[in-house]
């Protein structure tokens, strides 16, 4: 997949993002970017050192909640935040 420039300009870019006072001016992504204004959206984060356990958990938790319709959101690091990535498109194929 192809990396995506969204600019604060730009008509993708999440509006909810425009509300905090020092938002970010460009973001990087890849796939559907109209998820990113979806209302249902939760940023999973976390250690990129983790336990296999943390890893489990954030896979579990990140399927658990896309089965629910929440759009997982991430820094798209190594660790947790892969590990919820992963979870997320395993439980949409």
């Amino acid at each position: 997949m192809d990396i995506i420039e969204i600019k604060y300009t730009d008509k993708a870019y999440p509006k909810r993002l425009l509300q905090i006072e020092k938002f970010p001016k460009t973001l990087y992504a890849t796939g559907d970017i109209s998820l990113l204004n979806r209302e249902h959206i939760l940023g999973m984060v976390g250690s990129r050192k983790c336990s296999e356990y943390g890893r489990k958990v954030a896979d579990i938790f990140a399927r658990d909640l896309s089965k629910s319709n929440i759009t997982i959101i991430s820094g798209l690091a190594i660790g947790i935040d892969a590990a919820s990535h992963i979870g997320a498109i395993d439980e949409i194929r």
